[in-house]
Protein backbone atom coordinates (compact mmCIF):
# COMPACT_ATOMS: atom_id res chain seq x y z
CA UNK A 1 0.00 0.00 0.00
CA UNK A 2 1.31 3.46 -0.87
CA UNK A 3 2.22 5.68 2.01
CA UNK A 4 -0.13 8.56 2.62
CA UNK A 5 2.18 10.74 4.68
CA UNK A 6 0.61 13.74 2.97
CA UNK A 7 -2.28 13.51 5.45
CA UNK A 8 0.11 14.00 8.36
CA UNK A 9 1.46 17.17 6.81
CA UNK A 10 -1.96 18.53 5.91
CA UNK A 11 -3.63 17.80 9.23
CA UNK A 12 -0.91 19.11 11.52
CA UNK A 13 1.32 21.64 9.80
CA UNK A 14 -0.69 23.64 7.30
CA UNK A 15 -2.80 25.84 9.53
CA UNK A 16 0.20 27.34 11.25
CA UNK A 17 2.51 27.48 8.25
CA UNK A 18 0.21 29.01 5.68
CA UNK A 19 -1.15 31.56 8.12
CA UNK A 20 2.35 32.69 8.99
CA UNK A 21 3.54 32.71 5.39
CA UNK A 22 0.64 34.78 4.13
CA UNK A 23 0.27 36.97 7.19
CA UNK A 24 -3.38 35.95 7.23
CA UNK A 25 -5.67 37.11 10.00
CA UNK A 26 -9.00 35.38 10.36
CA UNK A 27 -10.88 38.66 10.65
CA UNK A 28 -9.58 39.57 7.20
CA UNK A 29 -11.46 36.67 5.66
CA UNK A 30 -14.73 36.88 7.54
CA UNK A 31 -16.73 37.70 4.45
CA UNK A 32 -15.32 34.69 2.64
CA UNK A 33 -15.95 32.23 5.45
CA UNK A 34 -19.66 32.90 5.76
CA UNK A 35 -20.79 33.03 2.13
CA UNK A 36 -24.31 31.91 2.94
CA UNK A 37 -25.03 35.12 4.78
CA UNK A 38 -27.83 34.60 7.26
CA UNK A 39 -27.98 30.82 7.11
CA UNK A 40 -27.65 29.69 10.73
CA UNK A 41 -26.99 25.97 10.25
CA UNK A 42 -25.51 23.79 7.52
CA UNK A 43 -25.24 20.08 6.81
CA UNK A 44 -21.70 19.21 7.91
CA UNK A 45 -21.33 17.76 11.39
CA UNK A 46 -17.78 16.44 11.34
CA UNK A 47 -16.72 14.76 14.60
CA UNK A 48 -17.69 16.31 17.93
CA UNK A 49 -17.48 14.94 21.48
CA UNK A 50 -18.88 16.24 24.79
CA UNK A 51 -17.39 15.91 28.28
CA UNK A 52 -19.13 17.08 31.43
CA UNK A 53 -17.57 17.22 34.88
CA UNK A 54 -19.32 18.92 37.81
CA UNK A 55 -19.86 22.47 36.50
CA UNK A 56 -17.50 22.24 33.53
CA UNK A 57 -18.40 21.36 29.96
CA UNK A 58 -15.86 20.71 27.22
CA UNK A 59 -16.63 20.04 23.57
CA UNK A 60 -13.92 18.52 21.39
CA UNK A 61 -14.24 19.28 17.70
CA UNK A 62 -11.92 17.77 15.12
CA UNK A 63 -10.54 20.29 12.67
CA UNK A 64 -9.39 20.00 9.10
CA UNK A 65 -6.93 22.81 8.61
CA UNK A 66 -7.60 23.29 4.90
CA UNK A 67 -11.12 23.39 3.51
CA UNK A 68 -13.50 25.04 1.05
CA UNK A 69 -15.45 28.09 2.16
CA UNK A 70 -18.84 26.65 1.19
CA UNK A 71 -18.62 24.10 4.03
CA UNK A 72 -19.93 26.62 6.58
CA UNK A 73 -21.87 27.01 8.79
CA UNK A 74 -21.83 23.59 10.47
CA UNK A 75 -24.77 21.43 11.48
CA UNK A 76 -26.87 22.53 14.47
CA UNK A 77 -25.14 20.27 17.02
CA UNK A 78 -21.79 21.87 16.31
CA UNK A 79 -22.90 25.48 16.01
CA UNK A 80 -24.99 25.31 19.20
CA UNK A 81 -22.10 23.74 21.14
CA UNK A 82 -19.80 26.51 19.95
CA UNK A 83 -22.27 29.29 20.76
CA UNK A 84 -22.95 27.90 24.24
CA UNK A 85 -19.25 27.82 25.18
CA UNK A 86 -17.56 30.77 26.84
CA UNK A 87 -14.10 29.87 25.56
CA UNK A 88 -12.72 28.86 22.19
CA UNK A 89 -9.57 26.73 22.46
CA UNK A 90 -7.40 26.21 19.37
CA UNK A 91 -4.02 24.61 18.77
CA UNK A 92 -2.54 28.04 18.04
CA UNK A 93 -4.06 31.48 17.76
CA UNK A 94 -2.55 32.72 14.49
CA UNK A 95 -4.10 36.16 15.06
CA UNK A 96 -1.51 37.00 17.69
CA UNK A 97 0.58 39.39 15.64
CA UNK A 98 3.41 39.44 18.17
CA UNK A 99 3.62 35.68 18.03
CA UNK A 100 3.63 35.75 14.23
CA UNK A 101 6.42 38.34 13.99
CA UNK A 102 8.56 36.52 16.53
CA UNK A 103 8.18 33.21 14.73
CA UNK A 104 9.01 34.21 11.17
CA UNK A 105 12.73 33.64 11.59
CA UNK A 106 12.17 30.02 12.61
CA UNK A 107 10.78 29.26 9.18
CA UNK A 108 13.72 30.76 7.30
CA UNK A 109 17.44 30.23 7.07
CA UNK A 110 19.79 32.98 8.25
CA UNK A 111 21.09 35.73 5.99
CA UNK A 112 24.00 33.82 4.45
CA UNK A 113 22.32 30.41 4.39
CA UNK A 114 19.72 28.67 2.25
CA UNK A 115 18.09 25.26 1.72
CA UNK A 116 20.80 24.11 -0.70
CA UNK A 117 23.26 23.95 2.19
CA UNK A 118 21.03 21.52 4.07
CA UNK A 119 20.32 18.83 1.50
CA UNK A 120 22.53 16.53 -0.56
CA UNK A 121 23.86 17.32 -4.01
CA UNK A 122 21.35 14.86 -5.46
CA UNK A 123 18.64 16.54 -3.40
CA UNK A 124 19.60 19.95 -4.80
CA UNK A 125 19.25 18.67 -8.35
CA UNK A 126 15.91 17.00 -7.63
CA UNK A 127 14.56 20.10 -5.91
CA UNK A 128 15.50 22.36 -8.81
CA UNK A 129 14.00 19.98 -11.36
CA UNK A 130 10.82 19.45 -9.37
CA UNK A 131 10.05 23.09 -8.65
CA UNK A 132 10.84 24.03 -12.25
CA UNK A 133 8.29 21.45 -13.46
CA UNK A 134 5.71 23.09 -11.18
CA UNK A 135 6.56 26.54 -12.52
CA UNK A 136 7.89 27.68 -9.14
CA UNK A 137 10.97 29.89 -8.80
CA UNK A 138 13.52 28.54 -6.31
CA UNK A 139 14.87 32.06 -5.89
CA UNK A 140 11.64 32.80 -4.02
CA UNK A 141 11.80 29.56 -1.99
CA UNK A 142 15.43 28.85 -1.18
CA UNK A 143 15.50 30.87 2.07
CA UNK A 144 12.67 28.72 3.46
CA UNK A 145 13.28 25.60 5.54
CA UNK A 146 12.66 22.44 3.53
CA UNK A 147 9.48 21.56 5.41
CA UNK A 148 8.16 25.07 4.69
CA UNK A 149 8.88 24.61 0.99
CA UNK A 150 6.99 21.32 1.07
CA UNK A 151 4.00 22.85 2.80
CA UNK A 152 4.02 25.75 0.35
CA UNK A 153 4.00 23.36 -2.59
CA UNK A 154 1.22 21.22 -1.12
CA UNK A 155 -0.87 24.30 -0.37
CA UNK A 156 -0.41 25.61 -3.90
CA UNK A 157 -1.49 22.29 -5.38
CA UNK A 158 -4.60 22.00 -3.21
CA UNK A 159 -5.53 25.62 -3.83
CA UNK A 160 -6.08 24.71 -7.48
CA UNK A 161 -9.06 22.64 -6.32
CA UNK A 162 -10.49 25.40 -4.15
CA UNK A 163 -9.00 24.40 -0.78
CA UNK A 164 -7.24 26.94 1.42
CA UNK A 165 -6.08 27.45 4.99
CA UNK A 166 -8.01 30.72 5.10
CA UNK A 167 -11.17 28.59 4.82
CA UNK A 168 -9.94 26.00 7.33
CA UNK A 169 -12.02 25.05 10.35
CA UNK A 170 -9.66 26.81 12.77
CA UNK A 171 -9.95 30.05 10.82
CA UNK A 172 -13.74 29.76 10.72
CA UNK A 173 -14.10 29.47 14.49
CA UNK A 174 -11.42 32.06 15.24
CA UNK A 175 -13.33 34.48 13.06
CA UNK A 176 -16.64 33.67 14.75
CA UNK A 177 -15.10 34.04 18.21
CA UNK A 178 -13.57 37.48 17.67
CA UNK A 179 -14.77 39.93 20.35
CA UNK A 180 -17.30 37.32 21.55
CA UNK A 181 -15.30 34.66 23.36
CA UNK A 182 -12.05 34.25 25.19
CA UNK A 183 -9.53 32.51 22.93
CA UNK A 184 -7.09 30.05 24.48
CA UNK A 185 -4.30 27.92 23.00
CA UNK A 186 -3.47 24.25 23.49
CA UNK A 187 0.04 24.90 22.20
CA UNK A 188 1.72 27.87 20.52
CA UNK A 189 3.12 28.73 17.12
CA UNK A 190 6.66 28.68 18.53
CA UNK A 191 6.12 25.26 20.07
CA UNK A 192 4.98 23.85 16.75
CA UNK A 193 7.79 25.51 14.82
CA UNK A 194 10.40 24.21 17.26
CA UNK A 195 8.91 20.75 16.90
CA UNK A 196 9.16 20.83 13.12
CA UNK A 197 12.69 22.19 13.31
CA UNK A 198 13.69 19.36 15.64
CA UNK A 199 13.96 16.93 12.72
CA UNK A 200 17.44 16.64 11.24
CA UNK A 201 18.33 17.81 7.74
CA UNK A 202 18.61 14.18 6.67
CA UNK A 203 15.15 13.35 8.03
CA UNK A 204 13.60 16.38 6.35
CA UNK A 205 15.18 15.51 2.99
CA UNK A 206 14.03 11.89 3.21
CA UNK A 207 10.47 12.93 4.08
CA UNK A 208 10.34 15.66 1.46
CA UNK A 209 11.23 13.45 -1.46
CA UNK A 210 9.10 10.59 -0.17
CA UNK A 211 6.04 12.86 0.08
CA UNK A 212 6.68 14.63 -3.19
CA UNK A 213 6.48 11.35 -5.09
CA UNK A 214 2.75 11.34 -4.39
CA UNK A 215 2.14 15.00 -5.14
CA UNK A 216 0.20 14.17 -8.30
CA UNK A 217 -2.25 12.22 -6.13
CA UNK A 218 -2.57 14.91 -3.46
CA UNK A 219 -5.83 16.42 -4.65
CA UNK A 220 -7.55 13.04 -5.05
CA UNK A 221 -6.27 11.79 -1.69
CA UNK A 222 -7.25 14.97 0.09
CA UNK A 223 -10.73 14.86 -1.44
CA UNK A 224 -11.22 11.40 0.12
CA UNK A 225 -10.20 12.80 3.49
CA UNK A 226 -12.34 15.89 3.03
CA UNK A 227 -15.44 13.89 2.07
CA UNK A 228 -14.96 11.52 5.02
CA UNK A 229 -14.61 14.53 7.30
CA UNK A 230 -17.82 16.14 6.08
CA UNK A 231 -19.64 12.82 6.52
CA UNK A 232 -18.25 12.37 10.04
CA UNK A 233 -17.03 8.89 9.04
CA UNK A 234 -14.66 8.16 11.92
CA UNK A 235 -13.59 4.72 10.66
CA UNK A 236 -12.67 6.08 7.24
CA UNK A 237 -10.79 8.98 8.84
CA UNK A 238 -8.80 6.62 11.05
CA UNK A 239 -7.85 4.57 8.00
CA UNK A 240 -6.92 7.61 5.91
CA UNK A 241 -5.19 9.66 8.57
CA UNK A 242 -4.10 7.86 11.74
CA UNK A 243 -3.14 4.45 10.38
CA UNK A 244 -1.19 6.07 7.53
CA UNK A 245 0.75 8.29 9.91
CA UNK A 246 1.90 5.29 11.95
CA UNK A 247 4.06 4.25 9.00
CA UNK A 248 6.62 6.78 10.30
CA UNK A 249 6.96 5.80 13.99
CA UNK A 250 9.32 8.60 15.04
CA UNK A 251 7.21 11.30 13.43
CA UNK A 252 4.02 9.75 14.78
CA UNK A 253 5.46 9.72 18.31
CA UNK A 254 6.60 13.35 18.20
CA UNK A 255 3.75 14.83 16.18
CA UNK A 256 0.81 12.86 17.57
CA UNK A 257 1.45 10.79 20.72
CA UNK A 258 3.54 13.26 22.71
CA UNK A 259 1.37 16.22 21.72
CA UNK A 260 -1.83 14.35 22.59
CA UNK A 261 -0.55 13.84 26.12
CA UNK A 262 0.03 17.59 26.49
CA UNK A 263 -3.37 18.43 25.01
CA UNK A 264 -5.17 15.93 27.24
CA UNK A 265 -3.50 17.37 30.33
CA UNK A 266 -4.55 20.89 29.38
CA UNK A 267 -8.15 19.80 28.75
CA UNK A 268 -8.12 17.98 32.08
CA UNK A 269 -7.37 21.36 33.63
CA UNK A 270 -10.37 22.94 31.86
CA UNK A 271 -12.59 20.19 33.24
CA UNK A 272 -11.63 21.16 36.76
CA UNK A 273 -13.06 24.68 36.34
CA UNK A 274 -16.63 25.99 36.36
CA UNK A 275 -16.58 27.10 32.74
CA UNK A 276 -17.38 25.90 29.22
CA UNK A 277 -14.91 25.30 26.39
CA UNK A 278 -15.12 24.53 22.68
CA UNK A 279 -11.81 22.88 21.77
CA UNK A 280 -10.78 22.78 18.11
CA UNK A 281 -7.73 20.73 17.13
CA UNK A 282 -6.64 18.64 14.17
CA UNK A 283 -8.96 15.67 13.84
CA UNK A 284 -5.98 13.30 14.00
CA UNK A 285 -5.58 14.21 17.68
CA UNK A 286 -9.10 13.01 18.58
CA UNK A 287 -9.33 9.65 16.76
CA UNK A 288 -7.44 6.39 17.08
CA UNK A 289 -5.98 4.41 19.98
CA UNK A 290 -3.55 7.14 21.07
CA UNK A 291 -6.06 9.99 20.85
CA UNK A 292 -6.87 12.74 23.30
CA UNK A 293 -10.32 11.14 23.66
CA UNK A 294 -8.77 7.84 24.81
CA UNK A 295 -6.40 9.63 27.19
CA UNK A 296 -9.27 11.55 28.81
CA UNK A 297 -11.25 8.33 29.18
CA UNK A 298 -8.24 6.81 30.96
CA UNK A 299 -8.37 9.77 33.33
CA UNK A 300 -11.91 8.72 34.24
CA UNK A 301 -13.98 11.08 32.10
CA UNK A 302 -17.00 10.01 30.08
CA UNK A 303 -16.48 11.25 26.53
CA UNK A 304 -19.62 11.14 24.40
CA UNK A 305 -19.65 11.37 20.60
CA UNK A 306 -22.55 13.66 19.68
Amino acid sequence: MKKKRIFLIISIIFVMLVTLLTGCKSNQTSGDLTPLGEKKYGDVKGCIWEIKNDKATVYLFGSIHIAQKDMYPFEKTVEDAFRSSNNLVVEVDANKSANTNKSQSKMLYSKNDDVYNHISKEGNEKLDTFTKELGMDMNNLKKMKLWVIESTIMQAQLKKSGYSSEAGVDSYFLNEAQNRKKILELESVDFQLDLLNSFTDEQQEKLFFSDIKYLAESNDNFKKLYDAYKAGDENALINLNVDSNKQDPEIYQKMIVDRNIGMANKIDGYLKTNDSYFVVAGLGHFIGDDSVVKLLEKKGYTVTRK
